[in-house]
């Protein structure tokens, strides 16, 4: 009968310490964060005064792509030095792949 009674003890505390999370008070300040919404439309708004601006300097960016032209060029030595890199890595794979031990786990399989 005693052994009950110490049961009956801790879900008791844990209700308590349920209680104070339900109320959640910090909630009710998040529907306050509610009227920051005109705010957003606000900054839109002043965003795309800004934007307009951008869209008169498109004459000067026609002058940036002529140089892009030039680095067009440097890709092509960037190629060469691909094909070297790859040869070594080729080298290092092989020993591995050889992989003696993997006929061993292979045993493994008929002890299903």
């Amino acid at each position: 009968a005693p052994v009950e009674a110490v049961e009956d003890t801790p879900p008791a505390r844990v209700e308590a310490a349920v209680e104070p999370p339900v109320e959640e008070p910090p909630a009710t300040e998040a529907p306050v964060v509610v009227p920051t919404e005109p705010v957003d439309a606000a900054v839109a708004d002043a965003a795309r005064e800004p934007i307009e601006a951008h869209l008169d300097t498109t004459d000067p960016p026609t002058s940036v792509a002529e140089p892009v032209e030039e680095q067009a060029p440097v890709v092509a030595p960037v190629e060469a030095v691909e094909d070297t890199p790859p040869a070594p890595v080729k080298a290092d794979v092989e020993p591995p792949v050889e992989e003696p031990l993997a006929t061993e786990a292979a045993v493994v399989v008929p002890t299903e």
